[in-house]
């Protein structure tokens, strides 16, 4: 039977699918997207082989604008993370750190205490700054994807949907696609598989996609 990631990459909807084990970058998507290391590159820890996120001293760029990862009606963002240390304070999410985003901080996913409120956050920015957010324990493991599609955002956790609000086009696509960094501050913490889709996937595609990328000693 076709896996999720399967279907994706075969209709050319799959724009990413990065693994970080390693301390390495590979897009195994059909788009092999081509990306460079920041200056602090990607850090190794005894994470079952899972890359590390030293803040804003680790950054990869690939220098190609968000129109080729996404439409301004659909996206999905996926990201295996296990954060550390505390979140900054931010007056919106994007004030914080910046996980998976683009030059301009339109969409993505972020970390930062936002009115009181520590979370993970999908935002879209069709003219406000539209987010949704998960709550989450530092120093354990989460799948987090982020869905734009229907004129709403949605966000989940480990494959349960967890909150949605309504979000229009995003206004801009040109600012080229980060990871582990953007206008706000560097993302503290492990990664694994990162996934961006340029449609907005179902839950249960996001359920499916859950399970497909589950990383070997994870639980």
């Amino acid at each position: 039977m076709e896996s999720t990631v399967e279907r994706l990459n075969r209709n050319g909807s799959l724009t990413l699918n990065i693994s970080m084990r390693d301390g390495t970058f590979s897009d195994l998507s059909s788009k092999k997207v081509v990306a460079t290391p920041g200056a602090g590159n990607v850090i190794q820890k005894s994470e079952n082989g899972m890359s590390c996120w030293n803040n804003a001293t680790t950054t990869i760029t690939t220098g190609t604008a968000l129109s080729a990862f996404i439409t301004a009606t659909e996206s999905t963002f996926m990201a295996w993370l296990k954060p550390v240390g505390d979140a900054p304070v931010g007056v919106s999410a994007w004030n914080g750190q910046n996980i998976v985003t683009d030059d301009n901080a339109i969409t993505g996913i972020f970390r930062t205490i936002v009115g009181a409120l520590d979370r993970i956050w999908f935002l879209n920015y069709d003219g406000h700054n539209d987010i949704v957010g998960l709550t989450y324990n530092p120093r354990r493991w989460i799948c987090v994807c982020g869905v734009h599609f229907g004129g709403n955002i949605y966000i989940y956790a480990d494959g349960i949907f967890v909150a949605t609000t309504a979000s229009g086009n995003a206004t801009s696509l040109v600012g080229a696609l980060t990871i582990g960094d953007g206008p706000g501050s560097g993302y503290y913490g492990y990664s694994d598989t990162i996934i961006i889709a340029n449609v907005g996937l179902s839950a249960s595609e996001v359920s499916q996609l859950y399970g497909e990328t589950h990383p070997r000693g994870i639980h």
